[in-house]
């Protein structure tokens, strides 16, 4: 039985650390075409999971077809409505061997596993220090963090992952930032949720950050290093002048990125931001003060925002320098705004974002992303019953995967 991977460039990032962990049962599926009884599996999110339907439909019969990753994990019986055989909910490095093993014939299901026979459980988080971050022949930016303590209520984050920090040490970043090194791989990029938390349970740490960046600096001068731009994004309210000062000579990237999500005070606390209008605009003046572009996300189509306040907000940034990078609302499963309805744009909204646009103070894929969120919305009213977890605050503290839309 062979056991392959459908990589693509949206779920690279979930297979790498997989196929490492599998220690080399999974291969990528290439040239080589499976027959009957292999195993494939796919990794996707929500606003691909047409995308992943339709590669699920030129397999071969008889293939035996695994789901993975965001969606499944918040969605798992849509996946199998879908066409999938079984649905892994959540963390997989753990469980990958056994999954494999169960696949054979030879163990049980592992406990994050669905199916039309049998209901997984919630899983628990891993200790990511414990496994690889890549498979050295799929190199991807190296996960420093998993786990948000924060509960933005458009986020899937800290439903899948819990709201435990768990950090690499900087002995071990560096050991794989070697790796790359080695591989002549020279701009090395870093996946966390919250770029200056590292080492920390939320709060900004700027001297531990500092530390890990000097530390890869000395032992390779060589490394571009890049923090602060996707993926390891900051922020608003840690950013400080002191610190960005302190960081520029360290970093290749001269953009930084962070969310404001809303101009409006009332939004931010709705969302659960847990930073203020204020922290955007000091995070912006700091940028700029220490030679940083800053590009600052803003979500349109939020069920209850304020059009007007955003506007007056992103007008303001991009005065001061800053490029908007904009999202459009898109319900994803198990999290708290799951069973809201995106909310339409005005004319008079539009007509300023195309201003925006065309004077190169906005960009983003938001027209796209507007395309799939009432879809997603309807999709997640379909399946609302079938969203795991508990609706709980406490239990995302036990990284488990997944809580209920309500």
């Amino acid at each position: 039985m062979n056991f392959y991977a459908l990589i693509n460039r949206e779920n690279k990032y979930s297979f790498s650390p997989l196929m490492a962990a599998s220690k080399g049962r999974i291969k990528p599926l290439g040239g080589e075409r499976p027959k009957a009884g292999d195993a494939v599996l796919l990794s996707f999110m929500s606003p691909d999971w047409k995308r992943a339907w339709r590669e699920l439909k030129e397999l071969p019969r008889g293939t035996i077809k695994v789901a993975g990753g965001a969606h499944p994990s918040g969605l798992p019986l849509h996946a199998l409505d879908m066409g999938f055989d079984y649905a892994f909910c959540g963390e997989g490095e753990e469980q990958i061997v056994s999954l494999l093993d169960f696949l054979e014939g030879k163990a049980e299901p592992p406990p994050c596993l669905w199916s039309r026979d049998f209901k997984g459980s919630p899983c628990r988080g891993v200790e990511i220090e414990k496994f690889p971050p890549f498979e050295e022949h799929l190199p991807i930016p190296i996960e420093i963090t998993r786990g948000c303590p924060f509960l933005c209520s458009y986020c899937q984050t800290p439903r899948l992952f819990g709201r435990r920090m768990r950090h690499r040490s900087a002995e071990n970043i560096a050991f794989w930032v070697g790796k790359l090194v080695a591989r002549g791989i020279r701009d090395i990029r870093f996946i966390t949720p919250n770029g200056l938390g590292y080492g920390g349970r939320g709060g900004a740490q700027p001297e531990k950050v500092l530390a890990l960046l000097r530390l890869l600096k000395e032992r390779y001068p060589e490394a571009r290093l890049y923090f602060g731009s996707f993926p390891s994004e900051f922020r608003p309210e840690h950013i400080t002048l002191p610190l960005l000062k302190a960081l520029r000579p360290l970093l290749a990237n001269r953009r930084i990125i962070f969310g404001a999500q809303s101009g409006s005070p009332e939004v931010l606390r709705a969302l659960r931001r847990g930073h203020s209008v204020e922290d955007v605009i000091r995070a912006t003046e700091n940028s700029i003060k220490a030679s940083f572009r800053p590009e600052v996300d803003f979500i349109f189509g939020l069920p209850f925002d304020d059009e007007n306040q955003n506007l007056r907000l992103m007008k303001k940034l991009a005065e001061m320098g800053a490029r908007i990078h904009a999202h459009y609302f898109l319900p994803l499963p198990s999290t708290h705004l799951a069973l809201y309805r995106p909310r339409p744009l005005s004319s008079a909204f539009l007509g300023e974002v195309e201003r925006l646009t065309g004077s190169g103070q906005l960009f983003g894929r938001w027209k796209r992303q507007r395309e799939l969120s009432e879809e997603l919305y309807r999709l997640n009213l379909s399946y609302s019953a079938s969203h795991i977890g508990k609706n709980d605050e406490r239990y995302e503290e036990e990284n488990n995967c997944g809580t209920p839309a309500s």
